[in-house]
């Protein structure tokens, strides 16, 4: 055998290995590719079906919450048509109401606005505890848009507010307190 042969022997099978080199490593790597992208869209998938699952979870959790702060408001409108006849009987009213605010815990103020918009009973909760705000303290209301969109409702609606920031005496509440403001109006029959 020659040197020249043997040399040209040597390139072909050297070009040929190289192309089933690429040939291979082509197929290796689309099949790599292939399985990884059907990993990567499982993963998605399970990501998605879990988001989903936290979603339903927490807006299940937010419904039994609104649920539960709207039959709070109906008991609170149900209690005070109670009292409504009787002026002096606010005061006894503004006790329980307090201690209903001590025993929730979650609202920062409960009030009565009388038709004029004029707070007569406020309840606030502060860490301390709830507590009666004087008759000095209270304010009137009929400016504010939860009050001009609330006054109008029919027996038993409830007007629920945007998520904004507190403002007590036309000023905003420091530290910024986001609040959220249920209502019902209030029928004496």
């Amino acid at each position: 055998m020659n040197i020249n042969s043997f040399i040209a022997k040597k390139k072909y099978m050297l070009k040929y290995s190289i192309i089933l080199f690429i040939i291979l490593s082509s197929v290796f790597i689309l099949i790599y590719s292939i399985f990884q992208y059907n990993i990567m869209n499982l993963k998605k998938e399970e990501i998605e079906k879990n988001e989903n699952r936290v979603i339903a979870l927490k807006k299940n959790i937010l419904t039994q919450e609104i649920d539960s702060v709207i039959s709070d408001i109906l008991f609170l409108s149900d209690s005070f048509r109670l009292y409504i006849s009787d002026e002096t009987a606010y005061q006894d009213l503004a006790k329980q109401w307090k201690i209903f605010c001590d025993r929730k815990k979650i609202y920062d103020q409960i009030r009565y606005i009388d038709i004029s918009g004029n707070e007569s009973i406020r309840i606030n909760y502060s860490d301390k505890g709830s507590y009666i705000v004087d008759k000095s303290e209270l304010q009137n209301k009929k400016d504010r848009y939860y009050f001009e969109d609330s006054i109008n409702l029919k027996r038993k609606q409830i007007y629920i507010s945007k998520l904004d920031l507190n403002v007590e005496n036309n000023k905003i509440e420091q530290p910024l307190k986001p609040m959220m403001r249920l209502s019902t109006p209030v029928f004496d029959t």
